[in-house]
């Protein structure tokens, strides 16, 4: 018996892969009304894994009257892969926003979830060619920042030197931390109140200022400022919810990644034209 009402969708995106900080789109996305009264529709979502249990979903509005066996393609519809989110498959549902006509009124079904899912693989950003060096302390209590923070940056594409990954046995320990920072584009000094007391906070803070490096400080709420951090402008983080503050840093760099390797290419293009 056929159905009062009731829809097939089939879609595509623009990539099976994407990495953070990426724009996908359902590239083309087409509903065949399947039921034996006339469907009205209303939107197009999309709501990853990630998404669960909020209303951040993307939605495309409009407005069509599909007859029982006719087609619908929804417009194109752009969505946001979060610059935090980790290399892995993720899973995403479709939803419809439908009103089916009974003769009288339109009867509103609201979102509409298919009950199939479909997966995207999230990878890492392509090498950036930005290096950055991490400046903190040993203490446990700062490796959560820590981590965060070069997990943040790496899947993002940036090189990132943090002195206990990057183990040289028989190099001079001191050696290999001021070759990192000069060969960094930018260093970045994690202050805690450990880093505060910290001594090779401070030797790595004037191995930077000495080579000419410029810094971003990130200071913990309430951590006291010593030496060459006293009057500089710094990032303000709370170790309880540190991560909005993490991610738009992250954001700022890749705008100041992007910026130079562009001038690079066009210097690049113009020095081979002459």
């Amino acid at each position: 018996m056929e159905k009062e009402w009731g829809w097939t969708l089939g879609h595509t995106l623009s990539s099976d892969r994407f990495w953070p900080n990426a724009t996908g789109k359902i590239a083309s996305a087409t509903l065949t009304n399947t039921g034996k009264s006339n469907l009205h529709i209303s939107r197009l979502g999309i709501e990853f894994e990630w998404q669960r249990n909020s209303e951040d979903w993307w939605v495309s509005d409009c407005s069509a009257v599909v007859k029982p066996g006719d087609k619908y393609e929804f417009s194109p519809l752009d969505f946001q892969i979060p610059i935090w989110l980790k290399p892995e498959r993720s899973k995403y549902k479709l939803a419809v926003g439908t009103k089916q006509w009974n003769g009288k009124d339109w009867i509103d079904h609201k979102n509409v979830w298919g009950a199939k899912e479909y997966e995207v693989l999230v990878t890492r950003h392509p090498e950036r060619d930005y290096k950055l060096f991490l400046s903190h302390c040993n203490l446990a209590v700062d490796k959560p920042l820590l981590t965060y923070l070069r997990d943040i940056l790496l899947n993002n594409g940036f090189s990132v030197f943090v002195a206990e990954d990057e183990k040289k046995y028989g190099k001079n320990l001191w050696s290999k931390i001021k070759n990192g920072i000069l060969a960094s584009e930018r260093v970045i000094v994690l202050w805690s109140h450990g880093a505060a007391v910290s001594l090779d906070v401070r030797e790595e803070l004037g191995i930077t200022i000495g080579a000419r490096k410029q810094f971003i400080p990130i200071v913990e709420k309430g951590a006291p400022l010593r030496g060459s951090m006293t009057g500089a402008e710094f990032l303000e983080i709370d170790r309880n919810n540190y991560h909005l503050a993490f991610q738009g840093l992250v954001s700022e760099l890749i705008v100041l990644a992007d910026e130079r390797n562009s001038k690079r290419k066009v210097a690049h293009a113009e020095k081979i034209r002459h």
